[in-house]
């Protein structure tokens, strides 16, 4: 029934035996068990654990072609296959009808799409994101580091240190592949004082 084959998709997933995923789909319509959006987001996130981003997003098209809701699991599956795929427009349509349909773009979904804009070299689009965030839901430390690795890559060094200081306030765990960023976008402006202050600072604090 419905319920064995969505646990059975689930096994697929969590298996990455994602060449089984699809068969599984056809096999219950053939025996006409109509699979749920539940059956289908296990085998989304089968497809996306197993690098296979067109099947993701075929799979996704397909949802929304037989009018089943997709849930916030399988759009935030598909906004990384974007990016893999670089298909940034793809993946911000894809917020888009999040918000249409009511959907909660949870942070990590947009975390996936600032990850795809700055893998397609959209770096205005990917801050966009991130300061858009704020408004929404509380920013997770993955969007702080796209948010400085975007700086870095733009030549935007003096957003990149009101991005870092705005997460020190906030209480956040400074680490070494957090801070190289900020670093690298000061050396690249020539803003060599900056870098200095920064490293004396944070060897105070004990963060380096």
């Amino acid at each position: 029934d419905q319920e064995l084959f969505f646990h059975a998709t689930c096994a697929l997933g969590e298996g990455r035996q994602w060449m089984r995923a699809l068969p599984l789909l056809q096999e219950a319509q053939q025996r006409r068990i109509t699979p749920d959006v539940s059956c289908y987001t296990a085998a989304i996130r089968a497809f996306s654990q197993g690098t296979q981003p067109s099947h993701t997003l075929w799979l996704l098209n397909d949802i929304i072609s037989i009018q089943l809701q997709p849930t916030e699991r399988a759009y935030e599956a598909a906004i990384r296959s974007c990016g893999e795929l670089g298909e940034w427009k793809r993946a911000l349509a894809y917020l888009d009808y999040m918000f249409q349909e009511g959907l909660n773009a949870n942070a990590f979904c947009t975390v996936e799409a600032m990850q795809t804009c700055a893998v397609c070299g959209l770096w205005s689009e990917a801050l966009r994101l991130f300061h858009e965030m704020f408004e929404q839901v509380t920013r997770p430390v993955r969007s702080f580091s796209v948010s400085l690795e975007v700086c870095e890559q733009s030549g935007l060094w003096e957003e990149a240190i009101q991005i870092f200081e705005e997460f020190v306030n906030k209480g956040g765990i400074v680490e070494e592949d957090f801070v190289e960023p900020l670093l690298r976008a000061c050396i690249n402006a020539g803003q060599v004082g900056k870098v200095q202050t920064y490293l004396r600072e944070l060897d105070q604090l004990g963060f380096i």
